[in-house]
């Protein structure tokens, strides 16, 4: 053993024994009564030499510092807030009881963590904002029961929020809850770039009770009455699951510079709600509201691969689309009871229909220009065809008389005009007469406007 490393030792076995940290600024008597017998190894090389000797050695063998825990976190948490649940028993009856936390990527747990109500600590982290925006960033809720108070209003959410939640974590609303679960409100600010991941939400029913099914699951509101245009754009929601709302998906213009505009929801299920999407737009907006205008109102927003599953209660399926371009790809009303799978309002520009479920029982197309590609419609490319129902479906609809072709599929009516008799032979074979009633001339008149509309004519 050298000197050093016993000297080493002798400090350190009389800090350990002391827990007494050796001051930088000591005295000679006082260090040397600090090392007892290990006195005398002073004598080779003094005090002078110490200081020396412990840098070179310390330098060489230095653990490596660590990075702040900020970067580390960084690497190993891409949450900036993790929202769980933990049991602990009550202080009076010591039964387990649910307490809910926030916590930051940085270990720091946010004001009301603790609480026995979920809601005020998932606003708290939805309220939070990062150096780089106003927004929170990324918030994770971990599996588990959220059952939201009786005070609950709603989660507001803000731009730019990544909002994931477990595959199995559940937003119990509470039975009489008459609000929005998610809150997507534009008023004097955009809200836009958010995005809603996963997860559950439904209605929390007690013993012995039933679903009352007051509430609306996501909402999308523009109210903005500001000197410029404000809207809700650019979210996407997928892959949670609604059981028991009034209506799952709400979009709506209350205010004259309002819009919700290309938005997008894919993978979403949905289970015995009363409306699964439902389109609205304040009265006397709508009144003013001239169709194909895109100054304000519900445009393009997107619908795909939606499962929506009907119950006793269902009424309809997709409630007044309306506005410009609103695109609809294998949404699917399933067991549909009663009431229409769909319908499109008279304000409706371009609504897109592709396969699914939605034109299959009591559907009414109001639109202009509606596009739709599914095996109860066939290929309608406009607003100009109404199909036969037979009377033994829903909402039958009477025959036409007039048919496309020869063969005898549907007959249909053309443009909305009552249909026409073919001319009679002419005597050399079975062509048309000479002349063209009315009728037929406003006919064809509708034809060449619509080809010319579609850029067919020029």
């Amino acid at each position: 053993m050298t000197i050093f490393d016993l000297f080493l030792y002798q400090v350190c076995f009389f800090t350990s024994m002391t827990d007494t940290k050796v001051e930088s600024n000591i005295s000679r008597r006082r260090f040397l009564k600090m090392l007892g017998s290990g006195a005398f190894i002073l004598g080779i090389g003094g005090l002078a030499n110490l200081g020396e000797l412990f840098s070179k050695r310390s330098s060489a063998q230095r653990v490596p510092v660590q990075p702040p825990i900020s970067q580390l976190s960084i690497l190993q948490n891409p949450y900036n807030y993790i929202i769980y649940t933990k049991n602990l028993p009550n202080p009076l009856t010591g039964s387990p009881e649910a307490h809910y936390y926030a916590q930051k990527f940085d270990g720091t747990l946010l004001p009301m963590s603790g609480s026995t109500t979920p809601d005020p600590i998932i606003q708290t982290a939805l309220d939070q904002t990062t150096p780089e925006n106003t927004a929170p960033g990324y918030i994770y809720i971990q599996d588990g029961n959220y059952n939201l108070s009786s005070s609950f209003l709603g989660f507001n959410i803000k731009s730019n929020t990544r909002l994931i939640l477990g595959p199995t974590a559940y937003l119990n609303v509470p039975n009489s809850y008459n609000g929005s679960v998610f809150k997507l409100e534009s008023r004097n600010d955009d809200v836009c770039n958010s995005i809603i991941d996963g997860g559950y939400i439904r209605e929390a029913i007690p013993a012995g009770g039933s679903a009352k099914r007051l509430w609306t699951g996501i909402l999308l509101h523009a109210s903005a009455d500001v000197p410029r245009m404000k809207g809700v754009l650019f979210n996407k929601f997928m892959n949670t699951m609604i059981y028991d709302a009034n209506i799952g998906i709400k979009l709506v213009v209350d205010g004259p510079q309002g819009f919700v505009n290309a938005n997008s929801f894919q993978f979403l299920k949905m289970c015995q709600n009363n409306i699964f999407i439902d389109f609205s737009m304040r009265q006397d907006l709508e009144d003013k509201y001239l169709p194909g205008e895109e100054f304000f109102g519900i445009h393009r927003n997107h619908f795909e691969n939606l499962e929506c599953q009907s119950s006793a209660n269902t009424i309809c399926g997709v409630q007044n689309i309306r506005h410009v371009g609103n695109t609809f790809i294998d949404v699917k009303i399933w067991d549909l009871q009663k009431g229409a799978s769909s319908n499109v309002h008279h304000h409706a520009t371009n609504t897109i229909i592709i396969a699914g479920l939605m034109t299959n029982q009591c559907f009414a197309d109001n639109g202009a220009y509606t596009k739709i590609f599914d095996m109860y419609q066939g290929c309608k490319i406009g607003n100009d065809i109404n199909l036969e129902i037979p009377s033994s479906k829903p909402c039958p609809q009477p025959p036409p008389t007039t048919r496309i072709g020869m063969s005898k599929s549907e007959r249909i009516g053309f443009f909305g005009n009552s249909p026409v008799t073919q001319q009679p032979g002419t005597g050399s074979g079975e062509s048309a007469g000479a002349a063209y009633g009315s009728k037929e001339q406003q006919m064809l008149q509708n034809v060449y406007d619509a080809l010319k509309a579609y850029g067919l004519l020029s």
